[in-house]
Parts: C-alpha cells; structure tokens; sequence
C-alpha cells in the first residue's frame, strides 16, 4: 500500500495484499501473524549517511552492535513482552526498553550477508528515493523483509535527533509492527500512526494502543510464558535462571556469530531445566546478542522473553605487584593472541626482564603471595613449568602457549577455566632471581 505525503509529515507506508481488519482501539490488524521460524532479524547495514551509523558508544544490553545496527535491534525488542535486560540503553524511553506486553517476541540475528529475499525478514537500504514513503514492509512465503528508502536523511540516536533528520529507530520500531502483523493506527501519537516527523524520537515507545494491537494479535504475556531473569557466560556455559522452563525438550536460541543469511539460527535443542534454571553449552555458530527459551508449549506462549548476553571470555587481568631488578623497575607480563581453546595461539609476553637472563613461565590454578628471593610468587600450587626461554638484551621473552601440548596432563587448560601464569627469571646482578607480576587468564571454546 503506498500513501501520499501530508507535509509537513513523511509517511511510513507497508506494502500488504491483505485487507486491514479493524481492532478493538485505534489499531489496525494486518491478518497475519509471525510462527516461531519467522520471529529472527537480521540488519544489513548499508546505510550510507554518517548520522545513521555515529553511535560508536556499546551497551551491555546490545553487546556487540553499534550504530544502525543497534537502533534497529533496539527497535525490535521494543515490541517484546518485558523489558530487555534491565531495559536501559536509550535515553529517550524513560520506561525502558520492551513493552509489548504480548506472547511475542523477536530474535535479533546481527548481520545479515545481504539484504536477502522478501521473506529472509532483513533490515536494509534500498537504493532508491520515493517523495513520499521512509521505509516499507514486504510480505511473501510467511516472512518479511523491511526496506528504508535512502533519500532521506538517516539518525541512529541514541540521543535526540536533528533537524531535517528522520530517526532510524521510530520507523524501524513502526515497521517491525507491520512485519508482525499490526496496520496502521488511527491514534496520532502512537507508533504505528501512518506518519512521522523529522527531528524526533517519540516513536521507540509503544504506546497502549500499540501494546493492545499487538496483543490482540499474540493474547497479553500468559502464566506459562518462560521468563529469564538472568543470564551469564563462565567461559563455556551459558547460565540461565528464570521460571516456565519445561522438564525437558526446551530449545536455547541464540544469536549468530557473524552475518548469517535467512532461515536457520543457532540454537540448542532437548534441554533439560527443573523449571527455573537452564545450563548449556552454546553451540559454536552462537555469538554475543540475545538468548530465549522455547518451552514444550504449543502456543504463542511458549517463547520467552529475549534476554542479552555476551558470549565472550572475561578480561584478562595482572595480579600481584612486580619488584624492581638490575635492569629497572620489573618484569610484567602480557600476551597476544586470543583466549580460545580452539584457536591456541596466545603468545605470553613479558617486558623488563633482567637483561640477557634465563627465564622459566610456570602457570597454575590457584593464587598465593609469597615472597621468595628478590620477589613475589603469585601462583599458587600445584603448578607446572613450561620451556625456557631466554630475554632479549632489552629484557622482552615471548613464549607460544601450545594447549594441545601441556608440560603435564594435569596441567591440560580447557574452555571454562581460568589460569594464573607467572614468570620466574635469574638475576645475578640483582637478587640472584626474580619475579614478574602474574597474568590471570579465563579461557574460552
């Protein structure tokens, strides 16, 4: 359906071969609803104006995305059935961010490769301009695929918008209401109203006729609806905790690693829970984004809320103060390359080693503080030596970790666990030895 433009708004229009069924408030319903294999998005971010992609500031509860990526992605969880996460991460929805309210949720899938076909439910741009429409949803084969016309000027916030600007966010929030089943409203101030302003950002936020049309399409969030209250990542378990998760055969989904095209997402299937907690390890394709849990349920019911989680190892940290040697102020450790198991290519560094000197790095699971000779120990034991190494006249030892080779098979470092490692070096113009400060690293898959 195109629609005229009433300056001195711009319309939003959808593209529907349904007719629009009158609701019980200002809405409008399409006919249509989305199943659970058409609840994931994608964004195939081509936007080409600077304003559209300047968000350069992460959030917790959008691990990973920025930009055009993350107001979209914003948009989405707007129409969920409960606040995502602790519902921050813009400062223009004061009551936070998911309001539906609804048995309906989306799953954010991150990139896409392209902007895909109609039913591959993308975000993209369309290279082209219309006088009249921002943007558009198009139906085929029970998915969608939602357009944003380039000719106009394009914000992605997440503060307010400027002048001659249209926000990103409000037509990517009104347009996933088409994509999942709502017409246009006849309640001016609410989102799927038929048009929007430059220069504003007041339609994020549902408004209760918004809450209602949704859901009058999916039935208000039920007793039986998992809800997840919590979620964490210990280096190879995802740790879920909640309530309404079945016995068994729960499904885990996640969101995918890198830009993945339409159809499959990661997720995990046949999951066992005593009703308020789930542990899984997440299948390799998953990456930082959202989680959900679909229960045994038959029903719109049976999907819960998205929750955001960031599947990535914890901080690597320095522990335990280095002492000064012949060569300066002390050794301190560092390391290049990643914390994957699988990968194995961290290189443990160190820099203000006693010139030219024989070093030893050992590594162990506990820690301690003890001072021997001119230092301090710091890894606590039982722990295991690894080769030798030699500093370089500038006092710098490099040592290549090989995981799949360990000093012992006690010693074996696997996905979820955190190691200590510490350097030991001669020092005879010092001390007689010495110590590095010590390196706590967690390891993932």
């Amino acid at each position: 359906m195109r629609v005229r433009s009433i300056p001195p708004l711009v319309l939003i229009g959808s593209v529907l071969t349904l007719a629009l069924v009158p609701g019980g408030g200002s809405y409008t319903l399409l006919g249509h609803n989305l199943d659970f294999g058409t609840r994931d998005f994608r964004v195939f971010n081509d936007f080409e104006d600077v304003s559209a992609n300047d968000n350069t500031t992460p959030h917790a509860n959008f691990p990973g995305a920025l930009g055009a990526t993350m107001a979209i992605w914003k948009a989405g969880v707007e129409w969920g059935s409960t606040l995502h996460g602790d519902g921050t991460g813009d400062p223009a929805q004061f009551d936070g961010i998911g309001s539906g309210g609804a048995n309906f949720d989306f799953s954010y899938q991150g990139l896409a490769t392209s902007p895909g076909p109609i039913w591959g439910n993308t975000h993209s741009v369309l290279h082209a301009s219309d006088t009249g429409l921002l943007a558009f949803t198009e139906f085929a084969n029970g998915g969608w695929r939602i357009r944003y016309y380039e000719n106009w000027n394009w914000d992605d916030g997440p503060g307010s918008i400027g002048p001659n600007t249209y926000d990103l966010q409000s037509a990517a929030t009104h347009e996933m209401g088409h994509a999942l089943g709502l017409g246009h409203s006849t309640q001016i101030f609410s989102t799927m109203f038929s048009s929007m302003t430059a220069a504003t950002t007041s339609w994020r936020s549902l408004t209760l006729d918004d809450r209602q049309g949704v859901q009058a399409i999916y039935g208000p969030a039920g007793a039986s609806k998992p809800i997840i209250t919590s979620a964490s990542f210990d280096g190879l378990r995802v740790h879920l905790s909640g309530s309404g998760f079945s016995g068994i055969g729960n499904e885990v989904w996640f969101t995918s690693k890198g830009p993945s095209s339409w159809g499959t997402f990661p997720k995990v299937t046949g999951v066992s829970s005593d009703g308020t907690s789930i542990t899984v390890v997440p299948p390799p394709d998953a990456g930082s984004g959202d989680v959900l849990v679909r229960n045994t349920l038959s029903s719109f019911e049976a999907l819960s809320n998205a929750w955001p989680i960031t599947l990535a190892c914890s901080a690597i940290s320095n522990y335990c103060p280095t002492t000064a040697n012949s060569s300066g102020d002390g050794a301190v450790l560092g390391v290049n390359g990643s914390q994957s198991v699988q990968a194995n290519d961290l290189v443990l560094t160190a820099r203000g080693v006693a010139a030219s000197q024989f070093s030893i790095f050992f590594y162990g699971q506990n820690q301690t503080s003890a001072q021997i000779a001119g230092g301090t120990l710091c890894v606590g034991g039982p722990f295991y030596r690894l080769g030798v190494s030699q500093a370089s006249a500038a006092g710098d030892v490099l040592y290549a970790l090989d995981l799949s080779a360990p000093p012992d098979p006690a010693g074996q470092i696997q996905a979820g666990q955190t190691w200590n490692f510490q350097l030991w070096y001669r020092d005879p113009a010092g001390a007689g030895s010495d110590f590095s400060d010590a390196l706590s690293i967690p390891f993932c898959p």
